[in-house]
This record gives C-alpha cells, structure tokens and sequence, in this order.
C-alpha cells in the first residue's frame, strides 16, 4: 500500500514544477498549499504533475485551485500535467476542475502552454 505523498519542486525554463506524488489529502494540503503559494509568487508560470499521483481528495483540490487563482491574478498561468491513475483522472473530471485549468499529457506539453502568451 503506498505511503503518504510527497511533493517535489523543481524550476525549468522559468516555470515553477509542483509534482505531487504518492498519495495526498488533507494531511498534505497545508504543506501542498504552501508550497504553491511560494512558487506562484516566485514564478507564475507554474505547472503541477499529477503523473505520479496516486490519490487526492477534495482539501488538494482546493490547495490547486487557489493557486490557480493566485496565478492568474499575477498574470501568470497554472497548467496540470496529467497522465494520471484512473481515480485520481477522475477526481479532476467530477470535480469541475479540467474544466477550469488547462491540462496537458507530458511534461513538455504542459510547459509549452504554460508559457503561452494569452
């Protein structure tokens, strides 16, 4: 049974890289939020990889749409990068939250339209 998640930061190409992986709920929230906070700040061009997420409930969902909204008033762009476990694709599609976030399937795509010019 796989253990609590881990969140991992990386900057590429002047963009923040937020990756979730393992498992995450309200015990990773506050660690997650803060984490997108910082970056947010830090880059605006943010995406987070949810490739190696296994599970998420709705206080992560939460975390992500807060800093979808910090980025956007800063001008900036959030972008998820998918390739995710069926639960956790499925999460975001009953959630509303595909509908709202650009996504994109690998990590060079989600870069490429993070950086976009809108």
């Amino acid at each position: 049974m796989p253990g609590p998640g881990r969140i991992a930061v990386e900057r590429l190409e002047g963009v923040g890289v937020v990756s979730l992986i393992g498992e995450h709920d309200l015990a990773s929230a506050s660690e997650l939020s803060a984490t997108l906070t910082a970056i947010v700040r830090e880059q605006t061009q943010v995406v987070i990889d949810l490739s190696e997420t296994q599970f998420l409930d709705s206080s992560v969902l939460h975390a992500i749409v807060r800093a979808a909204t910090a980025a956007d008033e800063q001008h900036g762009r959030l972008v998820l990068q998918l390739g995710t476990t069926s639960i956790v694709a499925r999460v975001l599609e009953l959630s509303g939250l595909l509908e709202m976030i650009p996504r994109a399937h690998d990590r060079q795509q989600a870069i490429q339209i993070v950086t976009l010019r809108r």
